[in-house]
Order: structure tokens, then sequence, then C-alpha cells
């Protein structure tokens, strides 16, 4: 095997080995500040989501009526910069 694929595979398992530990600090995590928060699910995508302040796992999608109200206006203003970006103009708020 070469080299460079010894150093990737040694990489891919110390990898392995941070995310479970961090996945093992997150499980005994409280939670107690969260924050909504943009977050992306997949490649391309963003999404409003319940982050832990702390150990920043995602919770959940906003549940209560405020949460969602801040959700919206993140996206809002997610989608009038994107729009502004690329045409080039001002977006009238609203």
């Amino acid at each position: 095997m070469s080299t460079i694929k010894n150093k990737i595979l040694a990489l891919r398992e110390e990898k392995i080995d941070i995310d479970e530990k961090i996945e093992k600090l997150q499980k005994e995590c409280e939670h107690e500040a969260t924050d909504i928060l943009l977050h992306s699910w997949r490649t391309g995508a963003m999404h409003p989501a319940k982050i832990c302040l702390e150990c920043h796992k995602v919770l959940g999608e906003p549940e209560t009526p405020e949460e969602k109200a801040k959700a919206i206006k993140m996206i809002s203003e997610m989608q009038r910069d994107v729009f502004e970006k690329y045409n080039g103009i001002k977006a009238e708020k609203g």
C-alpha cells in the first residue's frame, strides 16, 4: 500500500474515534442552552434546527411558535440575500 493511502486510512480511524467521543459527550450534555440556527442536513440544503449551544448537537426542528417565527425570519432573510446576490439588485423588505 502507498504511504498516502496508509495515512488516509489512519486518519479515518482517528476520525471514527473522535466522532464516537463527541457522540458520548453529546449524550452527557443536558442541552440547557439552545437556539434556532441554520443547519446543513445535506450538501446544498440549509434548514432551521434547534441546536444545543454547548455541544452543538441538532435536537430537532423548531417547535414553539416563537421558534417557528424565528425560523421563518431566518429563511426569508436567506432567500432575500440569495436573490440580491444573484440578481445584483436589492429586494424590497416585507
